[in-house]
């Protein structure tokens, strides 16, 4: 690009100093210029793409490891999750047996409860009866 300005500097003195100067000179100049212009714009749009296409492998690489880790955290909870699930049941079918075994409990002890004072009862009665059939009605 250098050699360019170059180039056209040494046309324009040529131009201010010769009245003959043919302009069609810097018209092949300036196509050189465009054309400079071009391939300078192609590269740059190659670096562009290539620059480009390196920050997007790098965004995807850490996307995909942000994934990874936000898959790992979820596995994670879920494993938590199963793991408390299954110690509350645990702890759910232990109070069920518990409270079946106090109720049976209960249900003996009130049968026991229900027996005695049946027994006392009865005990009662005839302590009652016995007295009784010891009083003569000729007594009175």
């Amino acid at each position: 690009m250098e050699t360019l300005f170059y180039e056209l500097s040494i046309f324009a003195n040529q131009a201010l100093d010769d009245q003959h100067f043919d302009p069609s000179k810097i018209e092949d100049l300036m196509a050189l210029f465009e054309q400079e212009a071009y391939i300078s714009s192609s590269s740059s749009e190659l670096h562009h793409e290539t620059t480009m296409t390196k920050v997007e492998n790098q965004l995807n690489a850490l996307m995909d490891e942000a994934m990874e880790e936000y898959y790992k955290c979820c596995d994670e909870a879920e494993r938590c999750c199963q793991e408390e699930m299954s110690a509350l049941l645990d702890a759910a079918e232990r109070a069920k047996k518990l409270g079946q075994s106090l109720s049976c409990a209960a249900s003996i002890l009130s049968k026991k409860y229900i027996d005695a004072a049946r027994s006392s009862a009865v005990a009662t009665m005839k302590s009652a009866f016995s007295s009784v059939s010891k009083v003569h009605p000729n007594n009175y």
